[in-house]
């Protein structure tokens, strides 16, 4: 029998989480503080442009980040060079991406004080912490070495300086276009600090090399377009919402976004720290594959399912205290999207899995169908429904993705998650009734509720840190079924 997480993987999810989970404290307050200086309209505007440049972000890095990661982790590529590759390639799709950015600025019709804003925002797509940017690259050094802790805090300090920056703008009063630039130069000190210590850890030597260059961008393609899709599913909503409605209902729903959106660190932070492990089993062992998939579903759902539990109940006091007045139309549209990021994290489970094995193309795939359905589901429900019909649109779309995530990970693996995911299905029964009984108070009832779903767990033995021999598919080997889709 095989062991549970092993402690390498542990400690980098748990700097991963600790690190992030201080950055995310200030990043709700500068939030905080964003909300009440700006009004919904301008807050709608400001999260368009960040929404805006966090898409074509996407172009910076194209899957090549984790490529990377996977090729140096089962040996595939010298540890340097790959550092030096994945730097260079990704400064000249980050250049692509800027022109890109204000190509289509002008393309899509948008003038005046929007694309003013988005010039100075474009500033993001080298220097920003608070997305897929070319910032990222020199996390790579830190993602091998699982030693996540070094950027995490790098994270925490840059966004600590960031909330002295916003404090000092809203004293001055600053318009909004200065507010963007002063938020995107803050972030300087920090991309200093990440890029000196990956160099200290992975010294670059910057070679170029044009067969491993073609290599690397060949195999990124299928990574990188799933991750294009990811974007175009996440913007989507906000481009209907500019379209169809007013800047105020785009801050109803921008609001409750970068609250769950913040969340999403989670299954990043656990499946990263997986991944170096699953990408040696996926090429040695389809049983130890198939245990690290499992207990990553397991454990994202065991932290996934209490934060809907919560922030369904109290969605209300949540929007208040962090807002005030004025956002109070966000309160049911953040217990739909809650909903809809766990759904989020189950995808994320599967798009490291089939990454770590090299099944790049069954991730485009899904994002296709989840991009495909948003836009679709979008179009009709935005005009309708405004704000509420894009969180509903976001709901929809992640929740077909993850049906479509099971049946294509039995088809080309044989690995079986019903029997996992109907276990935690009857674990939400009693915890919902209680909850909505009304019976007890709010509080005592969340409280009651969360409790039930933890020992249900625990008697159902769903707790991921023994070998979960039930849901694994007799003697199969997950790698040696058919592959249809590579």
């Amino acid at each position: 029998m095989t062991k549970g997480f092993g402690p390498g993987v542990i400690r980098n999810f748990l700097s991963i989480i600790a690190g992030n989970f201080l950055n995310k404290l200030v990043s709700i307050a500068v939030l905080v503080m964003l909300a009440r200086y700006l009004d919904p309209a301008r807050f709608g505007m400001y999260s368009f442009v960040t929404a805006y440049v966090l898409f074509f972000g996407i172009f910076t890095d194209m899957g090549l980040n984790l490529l990377v990661t996977r090729k140096i982790s089962d040996g595939g590529l010298p540890a340097e060079r790959g550092f030096d590759h994945a730097i260079i390639l990704r400064l000249l799709l980050t250049l692509v991406s800027l022109l890109m950015a204000l190509s289509f600025l002008h393309i899509l019709g948008y003038r005046g004080d929007i694309a003013g804003l988005v010039y100075v925002g474009s500033l993001a797509l080298f220097l920003s912490f608070r997305g897929i940017f070319f910032r990222t690259v020199f996390e790579i050094p830190f993602m091998v070495r699982r030693k996540m802790h070094h950027p995490a805090l790098i994270n925490f300090l840059s966004e600590l300086f960031t909330l002295g920056v916003i404090l000092l703008s809203i004293r001055l009063k600053v318009d909004l276009w200065t507010l963007i630039l002063n938020i995107n130069l803050a972030n300087l000190p920090g991309f200093a600090m990440m890029a000196y210590m990956a160099v200290r850890h992975l010294r670059p030597v910057f070679r170029i090399d044009a067969k491993v260059w073609k290599e690397l961008l060949k195999k990124a393609v299928p990574l990188g377009t799933a991750v294009f899709l990811e974007g175009v599913f996440v913007v989507v909503p906000f481009f209907m919402l500019s379209f169809f409605s007013q800047s105020y209902e785009l801050g109803l729903y921008s609001l409750p976004y970068r609250l769950v959106s913040s969340l999403w660190i989670i299954p990043y932070a656990l499946m990263i720290s997986l991944l170096p492990d699953m990408s040696r089993h996926a090429a040695t062992s389809g049983e130890l594959f198939a245990e690290d998939l499992l207990r990553g579903l397991a454990m994202i759902l065991l932290l996934g399912i209490p934060i809907v539990l919560f922030t369904g109940s109290f969605s209300e006091e949540i929007i208040n205290a962090l807002t005030g007045r004025g956002y109070e139309g966000s309160a049911p549209v953040l217990v739909f999207m809650v909903w809809g990021t766990l759904m989020y994290f189950i995808n994320s489970v599967f798009f490291y899995a089939f990454t770590a094995s090299g099944r790049q193309k069954l991730n485009t795939f899904v994002w296709a169908v989840v991009a495909l359905l948003c836009i679709l589901l979008s179009w009709v429900l935005v005009p309708a429904y405004s704000h509420f019909g894009a969180a509903l649109s976001f709901d929809l779309s992640l929740a077909a993705g993850a049906v479509l995530n099971v049946y294509l990970l039995y088809r080309t693996t044989a690995i079986k998650v019903l029997p996992l995911a109907s276990r935690f299905s009857l674990c939400l029964i009693l915890p919902l009734a209680i909850i909505s009984s009304g019976v007890f108070s709010r509080l005592a009832s969340t409280v009651s509720g969360l409790a039930a779903f933890l020992v249900f767990a625990a008697v159902l033995r769903l707790l991921p840190f023994r070998r979960p021999s039930s849901t694994l598919s007799g003697s199969v080997s997950p790698l040696t079924r058919m592959k249809p889709w590579d």
